[in-house]
Order: structure tokens, then C-alpha cells, then sequence
């Protein structure tokens, strides 16, 4: 979250940059570093996954920038499986409730002439042949087919494309107690050995596939776990994640997205680079050279650092990076070398097999207001995450969108980070980490919490009717004053009003200074209900969407402005979801309202650009 101070425009919490990614047409933004919404066409992430209050998947975000969103069907929806151990939460397919996901056909999922398909998978059922990831309908003359990985009876992975005769089976059984990453790759530009297989990172086996030079484009849904909208051939097991490229990615970006998931799901991969990283798994990237051209030389995933390679890069050498999964823009002042004020808690630890003594280290700066980004400093260390001692303190450059440190040297093990010289040049405010409301039969909870704070006197919660005004107070709540770890905090509006209202968070300095932050919406008639639905995104830029636990089919739906207006919108209404398109419709906030049989629900949503 990006927040700006109404009376100091001027100041930015040096470290907001952390808080939001802006992912630029050569941005290497997708798994491990490699690709962007242009060739990542999909990736289903366990961190994404939703439930609409049950122990079901309802929905599975996509992650790639593409709207490829996985739902559920009322009735066929798979088990959240939710544990104390990585991954916290997989779909779990079981036969005690056979189910599937459904992504809705899009010209990015087929019609391509090479693709890379990646999936987490931990079967339980090695009995029967079973489909894992299927773009395919029907049988015989009626077959609509693109292509399909797949779990066989005797428990090893196979893939095919455009006809069952391009079957390509690996050579070795997966593994029933932890993960495999199975994936495959299909090149119709080459001559021999389009369709290659691999399994924890190794190639199992490849073949020509005759006649298929591309992947057919076919008109049906891509489905998670069975063959079709049948549930024929399902699942069962458990996926974690799900990733596609619309191209054939080379040697080296196949072993950086391998690491990417071995490192983060512990899988023993034979290519795994990362096994060193331990506990810095997260959002894990790498650059890379397999051999001549092929390589991979910028990566930044998800995480705020990037990494490029400033020369060559060797035959078979890989640099590899991970974070300790510190909340972005959560900052500190222990363990700081001589000269440094503050710096993130957010400390990312490097692999490589021999010392680089030129990588180009990067953070975008996009989220800089004003604000003299001078003071920052790269830290990198030796001596785990204390950087009292042996650490190096670099200075860096603005060039166009990106704070750079040029010609880093870094050797195995060492974990670098970002500091600040003088928080009086780059100050930091109060950074807030999330603000809710939730209503409860007598109240309405209001939650939030700070990574840090400065100056900070007081916070006030108002409460509207109109999101355009008339706000008054109703709670306030004392600031921490002065503080570099996470505060949480909670307070109650024990006389809510009925119906719809919104509730705004604003915070006070010592000195008068003042900051409001979003607004949160309560409906206190939908409680009454005796149907609920989930609104998700929200804000929202391009479609919304609406999941319930009973069949919307037949339902009123509609959108109205703030007036009362019905707006002119897009809706694609059926029985597990609805989807509203939105993005006609200018910034402000918008009424979602469902009636069915006398039951009326309204919830607010936003639309932002």
C-alpha cells in the first residue's frame, strides 16, 4: 500500500517502493524471475488460494496479469487442505467429494506454437488414469483436444498434445510423500523432439509428435483436476501450484523456474541450485547461463530486488536469491553497521557456486514521491542477519525507474539489504499494513496495524453514510508515538447504524499533521440473510466477481452508482459465480445488488484506475 501524507507531500516512507511492484513490459515478473504477463499466461499460487467459508475451494486467483482465474461449480468444488507445514494450503482432490476447477477458455491458453506447462503435485492414488490439467472433450470423432498432463495408474506423470498417439510418459514414479514437480514442454519450431517431459528438474524423456506443429485452438474451458466438466478421469491428490508460458522456455529459465519450486516446497530436485537458501525461500529467483545463448540474465519474480547480470555469466552458472519473508516495507533499527539510521527487515540471502563480482542489484523507485532517495544504502553482509560487522555499505544511482548498485560482488551465503543514511531525508511515517471492518451481531470490529510508526499522536475512526462526506467520529485510539515493529490494534463501534455505512481510519502527529487512509464498507442488513455471497477484487479494475453459497441462477443482478443510477455493465451470470465487467466504468464506488425471491443483498465495491 502506497500512503501519502495530505500535508507533507513532499515525504514518502523511503521503503513504500516495497509496497507496490509496477511490472513494466521488461520486467522479469513471473515465477523464479522469468517472463511477465506477455509469455506467463498463468500461475496459480497456494498463497492466492479462497474459500467462501468452508473447508471448499471457490476460487483460485490468477496471478499472472492474465485473468486466467480458476472457479469452482457449486456442487464440484475440491477440499482446502490447510496445515502447519509449506505449503499452508493446497487443493485437495478427494473421492469423497470429487471436484475440479474451471478456467474459462481464453486465446491465451491455446492456439500457441510452444507452450511450458509447471505443476505442483502430491498424488495419493496411483490406480487408474488421471488427469491433472486438461484441455480436452469428448472421445473419437467427437475429441476436442489442445492438450492435457497427467498422472498414469502405475504413478508416473505423462502429457499430451492434440491426440492421445503424442502420449509422453517419464520413466519414473512420483512420489506420494512430498511434492513433485512435474512439467512439460511442447516446441513446434523444432524438428525433432517437440514434446519433452521432466520431473524434479531432470528430463525423463522426449518424442515427435507427427502433424502437430502447434497447439490446437479449441473452444473448452481448461479444467484442474479431471478430464472435463464431467469430472471423468479426476484427480486425486493434492496441487499446490499451476504455472503456463506460452512459449518454450530454454534450458536455463527451466532450471530457474525448478528452483523457484523446489526451493520453495523443499522438493530434493536433482537441478537444486537453492538448497542452500534454507529459510530465505521466499519468492526465490535466479539468472543464469546453461550453455552459449542459452541463459536468462535479469530476474526480479515478486520481490522488490532485481538482479542482472552485468557480464558473462559462465556455462552452467546460476546466481539464485531469496528473502526471509519479513512484511514488505517492515523496517528496523538493530544489528545496523556504523552510519545507517535504519533498514528493512526484509533481508535476502544469495547461492551461487563461485564469487560474481559484477551483479547489477536494482529496486524500483516508482512509489518515491519526492522524496531524496540519496540516503539509501545496499547493506550487504557476512554475518547472518546482524549487519553490526562485515558489511559492506554501498551507495547507488538513479537510472529511470530504478535505484541501481552496479558491480556488486557477492559470494555463497551472503545476505544483502536495504538501509537509510538519515531518516530525516527519508522519514518514516506511519505505514499501515491493513485496515478492516467487520460486523459482528452487536458491534462492528474495526481492525488494523502499523509496520512502523513516527510522530504518531492518535488515530480517529469515522463513520459515514456517504462515502463523499458527512464524516464523524466515533472512536479514537492513542498512536505508539515512535516504533519499528508491527502494532496491531482493535477497537468496537458498539452503536453501529443499520443498513450500509463506511468507516474511514485517520491518523494524527504529534505536530497536527494529518492522514486518512482507505475506506471499509459494513452492510448491517446482510447479516439478516439467509444466503451469502463473497466480492472479490475489491477494489477492482477490470472485472468483479461474485461467488455464493447457494445457485445464483435466475437471481436479479445489477450495478448502481452512488445515486442510485443502474449502470450499463457486462454480466456472465451462471450457477457457481457470477462476473461483472468493469472496466467502463470511471474510479468511485459502486453497489452490487442480488435479489432472489424476496432476499435482497447490497454490497459496495470500488472501482480504481
Amino acid at each position: 500500500m502506497k500512503i501519502l501524507r495530505k500535508n507533507k507531500l513532499h515525504y514518502i516512507m523511503w521503503l513504500s517502493l516495497l509496497t507496490s511492484l509496477v511490472e513494466t513490459g521488461y520486467a522479469q515478473t513471473g515465477p523464479g524471475g522469468v517472463g511477465n504477463s506477455e509469455n506467463n499466461v498463468l500461475w496459480l499460487k497456494p498463497e492466492g488460494l479462497f474459500s467462501s467459508g468452508s473447508d471448499r475451494v471457490s476460487f483460485w486467483p490468477d496471478e499472472s496479469g492474465n485473468f486466467n482465474h480458476a472457479f469452482a461449480e457449486m456442487g464440484h468444488a475440491p477440499f482446502l487442505e490447510q496445515g502447519y507445514s509449506w505449503p499452508e494450503k493446497s487443493v485437495h482432490f478427494s473421492a469423497e467429494g470429487p471436484g475440479f476447477l474451471r478456467i474459462a477458455d481464453d486465446p491465451s491458453l491455446d492456439g500457441m506454437e510452444a507452450m511450458t506447462i509447471f505443476a505442483v503435485i502430491k498424488p495419493t492414488d496411483d490406480i487408474g488414469e488421471q488427469s491433472v490439467i486438461s484441455k480436452r472433450d469428448g472421445q473419437g470423432d467427437d475429441e476436442i483436444f489442445a492438450y492435457r498432463l497427467i498422472s498414469e495408474p502405475n504413478g508416473v506423470v505423462a502429457a499430451e498434445v492434440k491426440r492421445t498417439n503424442n502420449r509422453l510418459t517419464a520413466g519414473e514414479h512420483m512420489s506420494e510423500s512430498y511434492y513433485n514437480i512435474v512439467a512439460f514442454r511442447f516446441d513446434g519450431n523444432t524438428n525433432s523432439g517437440q514434446l519433452k517431459i521432466f520431473k524434479n528438474g531432470s528430463e525423463r524423456g522426449n518424442r515427435n509428435t507427427p502433424q502437430t506443429s502447434s497447439i490446437p485452438d479449441v473452444d473448452t474451458d481448461l479444467i484442474i483436476g479431471a478430464l472435463n466438466s464431467n469430472s471423468e478421469l479426476p484427480f486425486r491428490g493434492n496441487i499446490a501450484e499451476v504455472i503456463k508460458y506460452n512459449t518454450a522456455l530454454n534450458s536455463a529459465e527451466m532450471v530457474i523456474v525448478e528452483n523457484y519450486l523446489a526451493s520453495k516446497y523443499q522438493i530434493p530436485a536433482e537441478s537444486n541450485f537453492t538448497a542452500n537458501l534454507g529459510s530465505f525461500h521466499h519468492d526465490v529467483c535466479g539468472i543464469g547461463r546453461a550453455q552459449g545463448q542459452n541463459k536468462h540474465e535479469v530476474s526480479q519474480g515478486r520481490s522488490m530486488l532485481r538482479g542482472k547480470a552485468a557480464g558473462n555469466l559462465g556455462a552452467k552458472r546460476y546466481v539464485f536469491w531469496g528473502h526471509n519473508g519479513a512484511p514488505k516495507g517492515e523496517v528496523t533499527a538493530d544489528s545496523l553497521p556504523q552510519g545507517i539510521e535504519a533498514r528493512l527487515k526484509r533481508t535476502w540471502k544469495f547461492v551461487t557456486e563461485r564469487n560474481v563480482n559484477d551483479i547489477h542489484l536494482a529496486f524500483h523507485l516508482d512509489s518515491f514521491a519526492s522524496s531524496e532517495p540519496s540516503a539509501l544504502r545496499l547493506l550487504v553482509g557476512t554475518n547472518g542477519e546482524n549487519f553490526l560487522d562485515q558489511t559492506t555499505i554501498l551507495p547507488g544511482v538513479v537510472n529511470g525507474d530504478y535505484m541501481e548498485f552496479n558491480n556488486v560482488a557477492i559470494s555463497e551465503g551472503q545476505l544483502v539489504t536495504l538501509g537509510t543514511t538519515s531518516t530525516g531525508i527519508a522519514p518514516l511515517p506511519v505505514s499501515l499494513i491493513h485496515f478492516n471492518a467487520e460486523s459482528q451481531p452487536n458491534a462492528v470490529a474495526l481492525s488494523w496495524a502499523t509496520s512502523s510508526e513516527i510522530n504518531n499522536d492518535f488515530f480517529t475512526v469515522l463513520r459515514s453514510t456517504d462515502p463523499e462526506g458527512n464524516w464523524k467520529t466515533v472512536l479514537t485510539e492513542e498512536g505508539a508515538g515512535n516504533s519499528t515493529s508491527r502494532i496491531d490494534y482493535r477497537v468496537y463501534d458498539t452503536n453501529p447504524l443499520p443498513g450500509l455505512s463506511y468507516y474511514r481510519l485517520a491518523q494524527t502527529d504529534f505536530d497536527g499533521s494529518y492522514e486518512e487512509f482507505e475506506i471499509k464498507s459494513v452492510n448491517r442488513e446482510a447479516q439478516y440473510q439467509n444466503f451469502e455471497i463473497e466480492l472479490f477484487p475489491n477494489p477492482a479494475d477490470r472485472d468483479v466477481y461474485i461467488y455464493s453459497d447457494i445457485s445464483l441462477q435466475g437471481a436479479n443482478i445489477a450495478v448502481f452508482d452512488m445515486q442510485g443510477g443502474e449502470m450499463d455493465v457486462a454480466i456472465d451470470q451462471n450457477d457457481s459465480h457470477v462476473q461483472i465487467e468493469v472496466s467502463n466504468l470511471p474510479f468511485g464506488v459502486y453497489i452490487f445488488r442480488c435479489s432472489l425471491e424476496q432476499r435482497i443483498i447490497s454490497v459496495p465495491f470500488m472501482v480504481e484506475r
